[in-house]
Formats: C-alpha cells, sequence, structure tokens
C-alpha cells in the first residue's frame, strides 16, 4: 500500500502556527533580555539595572502584540480584558495629571506592555503554545536566580550590583527573590503534571535553584510567598481530590530540601551584619516594630496620607518620590538626609502604589481583578475536564498569590521583570477561549494596528532616550554634552542636577541655574536645587505646599 501524504491543517490553523513561532521567539528573546541585559553605568545605582530591561519588556511586549494582533479579532474576549483597559486607560488619565508627566510616561509603560504581554501569552496558549511560555517564564527566572548564586559564591561582574548582593543582573536581592517565588508555582505544577518521569525529573534542578535563591536572598516577602504557593497548592489539591504520586511528591520535597540545606550550609561570599542571619530574618518575618519592618509601617501611613489627598486619580504613575518629601516628617527612614528625597524611586510595596499614585478606583478595579481571577481560577481547578486544565489553573492561582504578597510587601510589578513574567504566565494559564467566528472589518485591524505601533513606539524612544542619556553622562566631564542628554531624557531629575553642578563648576551659573530650576520643575520638594541656586546668588523659589 503507498504511503499517503500527511493530512494538510486548515490555512488559518496553519498560518496561526506560523505567527504564534514568530511571536514565540520575539517572547523568548525578550525574557532573555529582562533577565539578563544590564548596563555598567555605576552613577545608575538601579536604573542601570532596570533603564535596559524596561526597554526589552516594551520592546518585546510591541513586536509580539502586533504579531498576534489579528489573532484577538479586535474583540474582548472575557471580562479580564475589559478590566484591563479599564486600568490601563485610568492609569493614563492619572498620568496626564502628574507633577512629573515624564516618570508618569515612564511607570504607565511598564503595566501597559505588561498587560500587553497578558493578552499575548493568552493568543498563543490558545493557538497550543502555553508549555513554550511556561518554559519561557521558568527558564528567564533560572537565568535570574543563577546569576544571584554566582555573585553570592564570589563571581564578580561590572553587571552585578555590590550594594544589594546577591541581586545578579537585576542589581537588588529582593528582586531575584520575588522572581524565584513567582516561578516557584510553575515549577512544581510542571513537574506535577509532566506526564512522563523524565520531564519531572528535570524540574528538580530548577526547584532547587529557586529555594536555595529565596533562601540566601534573605527575603522575607519571598518567604511569605512561598508559604502562600504552598497553601495554594494545598488547597487546589484538595478542591480536586488530587491523589498525587507519592513518589513525586517525595522527589519535589526532597529538591525543595535540598537546595534549603545547600543554601544554609556552603560558605558563600555574602558578608551580612549578623552572625546568625538566616535566623534573624525568620524571627523578624513579622516584626514592625523596627528596623526595615517598622520603616515600611511608617511610609505606609504617610503614602496613605497622598492617597487620602488624591482620591480619584491620585498623584500619577511614578510620582510617589516626586510628592512623599511633603508629606513625611523630618527624619523619616525612606527620605535621605542629604537630599530631604525618597531614596528609593517606589514606595515599599505594589498595593500601596496603585493607590497614591492611581486613584482608589485603579486600587479597587486591580483588588477586584487580582480576588475574581483567583477564585475563578480555583473553581477550575474543581471542574476542570483534564489534569492539565487543573494544574494550569492552580499553578495561575499560584503566581497570582505570590505576586499579591511580594506586592505586599515590596515593589514588584513596578519593575520590568517581574512585570514581564507575571503578566506572560498570567496571560497564558488563563482559560482557553474560542476565537469569534465574525471576521474583522480591516479598516479597524489596521487602525488598532496603527494604535499599538504608535504607543508602544513611543514607549520605545522614551525608554531608548533614557538609555542612551545615562551613556552620555556616564562618558563626559563636560556640561554640554550632559544638558543635551537631558533634552534627550527630559523626565530625569539626576541629568537635570548633573547638568547644573557642571556648569557651576565651570562658573557659568546662568546656565546652572536654568537647569537647576527644570530639576526642581521635576522634583519641586527637593532641597539641592535650591542649594545650588543660592550658591549662584539668587533666591529660589519656595517649596510648594501639599
Amino acid at each position: 500500500m503507498a504511503d499517503q501524504d500527511p493530512p494538510v491543517p486548515p490555512p488559518a490553523l496553519a498560518s496561526a502556527s506560523r505567527t504564534g513561532r514568530r511571536a514565540l521567539v520575539v517572547v523568548a528573546l525578550g525574557a532573555l533580555g529582562v533577565a539578563l541585559v544590564a548596563l555598567p553605568f555605576f552613577d545608575y545605582d538601579l536604573d542601570r539595572f532596570y533603564a535596559p530591561k524596561e526597554l526589552a519588556l516594551h520592546l518585546t511586549a510591541l513586536l509580539a502584540l502586533r504579531s498576534v494582533l489579528k489573532r484577538t479579532q479586535g474583540q474582548v474576549q472575557r471580562w479580564e480584558d475589559g478590566v484591563l483597559v479599564a486600568l490601563t486607560v485610568l492609569s493614563a488619565l492619572s498620568a496626564l495629571t502628574a507633577v512629573n508627566p515624564w516618570l508618569g510616561l515612564r511607570a504607565l509603560a511598564v503595566s501597559t506592555s505588561s498587560a500587553a504581554l497578558y493578552v499575548v501569552g493568552r493568543v498563543l496558549a490558545r493557538d497550543g503554545f502555553r508549555r513554550e511560555l511556561v518554559g519561557i517564564v521558568v527558564a528567564g527566572a533560572a537565568a535570574v536566580a543563577i546569576t544571584a548564586v554566582l555573585q553570592a559564591f564570589g563571581v564578580t561582574s561590572d553587571l552585578f550590583s555590590v550594594l544589594r548582593s546577591p541581586g545578579g543582573t537585576l542589581g537588588n536581592r529582593n528582586a531575584v527573590a520575588h522572581v524565584a517565588a513567582l516561578a516557584l508555582p510553575l515549577v512544581v505544577a510542571g513537574a506535577f503534571g509532566a506526564r512522563r518521569a523524565r520531564w519531572a525529573l528535570a524540574a528538580l534542578p530548577v526547584l532547587m535553584l529557586l529555594v536555595g535563591v529565596i533562601v540566601i536572598t534573605r527575603s522575607r516577602a519571598a518567604w511569605v510567598a512561598t508559604v502562600a504557593v504552598l497553601v495554594v497548592f494545598a488547597v487546589g489539591a484538595w478542591l480536586r481530590r488530587w491523589e498525587a504520586p507519592k513518589a513525586r511528591l517525595l522527589m519535589l520535597g526532597g529538591a525543595a530540601l535540598i537546595g534549603l540545606g545547600l543554601a544554609l550550609a556552603l560558605p558563600n561570599a555574602l558578608r551580612w551584619n549578623s552572625e546568625n542571619p538566616y535566623a534573624d530574618s525568620l524571627r523578624d518575618l513579622v516584626n514592625a516594630s523596627e528596623g526595615s519592618g517598622r520603616g515600611r509601617v511608617l511610609q505606609y501611613q504617610h503614602t496613605a496620607d497622598i492617597a487620602r489627598d488624591h482620591p480619584l486619580v491620585g498623584v500619577g504613575p511614578g510620582n510617589w518620590p516626586v510628592v512623599y518629601p511633603a508629606y513625611a516628617p523630618p527624619g523619616d527612614p525612606s527620605l535621605s538626609k542629604a537630599t530631604g528625597m525618597a531614596m528609593n524611586p517606589w514606595p515599599s510595596s505594589d498595593l500601596v502604589a496603585t493607590v497614591a499614585e492611581r486613584g482608589f478606583l485603579v486600587g479597587g478595579l486591580l483588588g477586584a481583578f487580582a480576588l475574581l481571577v483567583g477564585l475563578g481560577s480555583l473553581r477550575r481547578v474543581r471542574t476542570a475536564s483534564t489534569d492539565a486544565d487543573a494544574g494550569a489553573a492552580l499553578a495561575r492561582t499560584g503566581v497570582l498569590a505570590a505576586t499579591v504578597v511580594c506586592g505586599a510587601f515590596d515593589a514588584v510589578l513596578l519593575l520590568p521583570t517581574p512585570a514581564f513574567f507575571v503578566g506572560l504566565a498570567l496571560g497564558a494559564l488563563a482559560p482557553v477561549t474560542q476565537l469569534p467566528t465574525s471576521d474583522e472589518v480591516p479598516r479597524r485591524r489596521r487602525l488598532r494596528r496603527a494604535l499599538v505601533g504608535v504607543v508602544g513606539g513611543v514607549f520605545v524612544i522614551q525608554s531608548l532616550g533614557h538609555v542612551v542619556a545615562m551613556g552620555i553622562q556616564e562618558n563626559t566631564d563636560a556640561a554640554a554634552p550632559v544638558a543635551m542628554a537631558a533634552l534627550i531624557d527630559p523626565g530625569t531629575y539626576r541629568l537635570r542636577m548633573e547638568a547644573a553642578e557642571r556648569y557651576r563648576a565651570e562658573r557659568n551659573c546662568a546656565a546652572a541655574v536654568d537647569q537647576a530650576r527644570a530639576a526642581l520643575d521635576l522634583m519641586p520638594y527637593a532641597d539641592p536645587p535650591r542649594v545650588l541656586i543660592r550658591r549662584c546668588g539668587e533666591r529660589p523659589p519656595p517649596k510648594p505646599s501639599r
């Protein structure tokens, strides 16, 4: 009997597969970018890590979304899409009212690109690429964790930060721990749901790595998030009446214990200010009366005053550090004694930042989104027709739980790397829905592509300008090039003040005062611009009332 040719897939499915694979390559490259890219610009403690990762996030979101846009049919498929659209529109309105609209644009870009990756993840999962997307997220998190382990055991690199070791290529140990905690439910669910034992075995080294990193970073938020993930899996197993194979339970438990034991037992190059650092962190897990816990409570109290005074649209995305000095009393641990400004560009909580920067309506919508997605995913664990779908729902609930817990203690979705992974993972693990049967009007499709291109292009250009300006400032000692960099990146206070200081050093006080006043437009409560203006013999403007 003659060999028969394999069946030819329908043109629509073949096109979807080609489009999906192209988008998948873009997403994979983007995941490596947000995991590993950093710049050796040592004048920029945090931005040298986050600015290039923001650029990778925006490029990935733009290219991948435009690639799959035809597959979305331009229709809101689920209530989740409607909430994301509402959140984006309200955040954009908030950014328009911000004191520093440039910071507003930058923060809005991160959250919008994360939402775009959610859409990309859901479309690609519907086209059959869920497993690949989950693998991309896990691989990206593992790459971050490996860089942190290398730094913890003495490897040095210009791409690492020595101030928040072991932060690896994220520059901050807490950020590394958050990413590891977010990936943990994907690894556990994948090992449980693997059809073949060898795939479950392949997950064990990754689990050991993630657990070990969560331990050595001493991130209490990630520790609590890990407990939350375990609770979610226990609840899911009870709802499903799952009887997991004892061999796999023992394998996963053993791998986690090995990762924990190696992290505690192996000598490393970390220099903690304590003889028993891990025991101290465990003891202070919920200590809010002293140390960083007390600092968080004070910050939350003063930030609540900001939210109370700006209930509708907040002070603008990314504008918390602009207005916080007006609400914090002298001696507040979140303020720098030298400059009177916030020491970090983000508050120590996604939840606090959302309400203060974007208003109570956005905060309420985001809370409702998290609650309904979590409850819906748990319901799907119980009612799913296959264990694979139930496992995806359980992993989605675990990612959401880890995000909420970490975001209650630290900045998570405000940063490009976790924003990338969370958006992609929640989209990839969403319930699969059928495409609408009606064809979209070509003019509407072109309009959507143009809108995505314009908005995404603005985000990319703004982020690229920031990176270029950083490079100019890093590689010159003259004032004029730094002033040019400030024109390329007009929203960065640091560049304006650097130009002002250099002009003053060159005895050009007129130009120095102009740059200092421009810096005050960006940070109206900052002290250094006023000091410089006085030194140039002029009277600085008074601090505005709050």
